[in-house]
């Protein structure tokens, strides 16, 4: 008598209860980012109660006429976006670059710069409620060439990860030169702040960062540096992505162009 089936079929159903688990799972946390985003984007949802007092949209007074208000309500309505827009400029947020200073050292080129970095509302809210912001700067030395296309001297690139952790109430913040995916390869340097303001002021900062040899720039006034700093959206999480990638509070970016002469590289 072979015994062999009834236990392939109850090993079976314990595979396909753990493969039903982890969709559930799966589903429940993809739902969860969706409300999250949700309320992050597109502000409160339906359930947002109107004031007693104030007539509901679309509604009509007591003679059947349709209410005077909705047409301004519409009209503010379409200009919402435009009036969020010059709210966060008249705040201050953004990224601007301050200063960019080059040296060079013993075999490397050293950049410092500093930074002008105010998140605005949103993004800061995303931030607090565990939403990883991803930070990017670039600097790219460039020959210029009249006959062809400029060539490029030497390129660097360094990574931030600024997250915070509801568990200890502290920012954690990770600098790399590699992009920060966890997958084990890479040197990166963490340190965790008590507030936001001290991690933001820690991204403020660039100091002696080598981003080429020194002998394969003369500084003769035909190379220059273009120097970049951005919030990189494209490393959100994936269902965060497609409400934010049009909007102006994530689109947060600087760059500055500086000509090589034996001025600017001491």
């Amino acid at each position: 008598m072979d015994f062999s089936m009834p236990c392939c079929k109850k090993a079976g159903k314990v595979e396909a209860v753990k493969v039903l688990r982890q969709g559930l799972f799966g589903w429940l946390a993809f739902m969860a980012t969706l409300a999250l985003m949700g309320g992050l984007i597109t502000g409160p949802g339906p359930g947002t109660a109107w004031a007693a007092d104030a007539p509901a949209p679309n509604a009509t007074n007591a003679s059947g006429a349709a209410n005077p208000s909705n047409a301004s309500n519409a009209s503010n309505a379409n200009s919402a976006p435009a009036a969020a827009t010059s709210a966060a400029a008249s705040s201050g947020a953004g990224i601007e670059i301050n200063e960019v200073r080059l040296e060079r050292g013993d075999d490397q080129i050293l950049l410092s710069a500093t930074l002008r970095l105010e998140l605005p509302p949103l993004v800061m809210e995303a931030a607090e409620k565990g939403i990883p912001l991803y930070f990017v700067a670039e600097a790219n030395v460039l020959k210029k060439r009249w006959y062809w296309y400029d060539k490029q001297v030497s390129a660097a690139h360094r990574y931030y990860r600024l997250a915070f952790q509801p568990l200890t109430r502290r920012w954690r913040l990770q600098v790399s030169n590699t992009p920060i995916n966890y997958s084990g390869l890479g040197v990166t340097l963490g340190q965790s702040f008590d507030d936001l303001d001290a991690a933001l002021a820690s991204v403020r900062r660039i100091a002696n960062w080598k981003i080429g040899p020194s002998k394969d720039v003369a500084a003769d006034g035909k190379e220059e540096l273009n120097f970049s700093f951005k919030l990189d959206v494209s490393q959100l999480p994936r269902p965060f992505q497609f409400g934010v990638s049009d909007r102006a509070d994530w689109n947060l970016s600087a760059n500055q162009t500086l000509l090589l002469t034996p001025e600017s590289l001491r």
